[in-house]
This record gives C-alpha cells, sequence and structure tokens, in this order.
C-alpha cells in the first residue's frame, strides 16, 4: 500500500510540478523576507545568499531531477525484487511455495517436454541406422576377407597344379 501511494505522489509531483514551482517561489519569497526581516545584517546577507542559492530555479531542478531518479531507482529494485522471487519461485519444488510445472500443466512445460521426446525417439532412430549400417559394413569386409582367401586357395591351388605338372614331365628321362 505505501508503494502505491509513494507512486501517486510522485507522479501527482510530476504532473503538477508548475503549480508546486510557483507555491514554492512564492514561499521561498516570503520566507526570505521574515529572514531579512529577523535577523541581524551582519548574519542576515550570508544566510539570505545560502537561502536564495538553495532556493533558485535550477536547484528546483536539480530537486526534481532527484525525485525523478529516486522514483526510477526504487522501481528498479522493485522489479529486481520481483523478478528474484518469480525465479526462485520457478526453481523451488511446488511442495515448498513453487510453481506446478511439468509436462501436462504449463503448456511451455509440456512442449519442451514433447520436443525432448522427440529428439531423443530421432536420435534413436539415428542410431539404429548407423548400428545397422556398421553391421552391414561389418558383413562385407568379411566377404571381401573371404575372397581374398579364396582368391590365395585359388592361386595356390595353380602353383600346386603347375607343380605338379613340372614333376610328372620327364622328358626324355
Amino acid at each position: 500500500m505505501g508503494r502505491i501511494l509513494k507512486y501517486g505522489f510522485t507522479q501527482d509531483f510530476i504532473t503538477n510540478m508548475d503549480s508546486y514551482l510557483v507555491s514554492f517561489m512564492d514561499l521561498t519569497g516570503q520566507v526570505q523576507d521574515l529572514i531579512s526581516n529577523n535577523m541581524v545584517k551582519a548574519t542576515d546577507t550570508q544566510l539570505v545568499n545560502d537561502i536564495r542559492q538553495m532556493n533558485s530555479f535550477g536547484n528546483f531542478e536539480n530537486m526534481q531531477k532527484a525525485m525523478q531518479q529516486q522514483f526510477h531507482t526504487i522501481m528498479d529494485q522493485q522489479f529486481q525484487q520481483f523478478s528474484m522471487e518469480e525465479a526462485m519461485k520457478m526453481v523451488t519444488p511446488f511442495d515448498h511455495g513453487g510453481y506446478l510445472m511439468g509436462p501436462g500443466f504449463n503448456p511451455s512445460d509440456t512442449m519442451a517436454f514433447n520436443a525432448q521426446q522427440e529428439m531423443t525417439n530421432q536420435m534413436n532412430i539415428m542410431n539404429d541406422m548407423m548400428n545397422q549400417m556398421n553391421m552391414m559394413n561389418d558383413m562385407m569386409n568379411q566377404m571381401d576377407m573371404m575372397n581374398d582367401m579364396m582368391n590365395q586357395m585359388d592361386m595356390m591351388n595353380q602353383m600346386n597344379t603347375m607343380n605338379g605338372m613340372n614333376s610328372n614331365n620327364h622328358f626324355g628321362v
């Protein structure tokens, strides 16, 4: 409630600043007259000059800027506090005062869960395909090795056949 009143006062002050300025300047003149009539001349001059300097339009403008800055600072602090509280609720379990979250309760959580499930399914399908391709490659490699072995056996048979022919050939002996 205090924040609302403070905000309302600040907004009223900002919107009615011209009328406040006139009232402020009028009050300043009255205070200066009162002080100059009741003070000793020696101290009166210095005090009146200090008051005039403090209450000049420039300082009123500075006061206005300071109040606006303070208003913005308060609003920023309130927003930061709100953000921190919301962030804490986001990570706090429901049983301890946090938000009820998860698939099925909140549309964004449900969408994120579904997207994660879909990605997991796609990755599993890709892994299965890669495993099948690896098995095919292994089978192809085994077939190549068997072909190489068969070629080597054929070459050995040919060499044995040639050796056998050479040993049976006795040209004139």
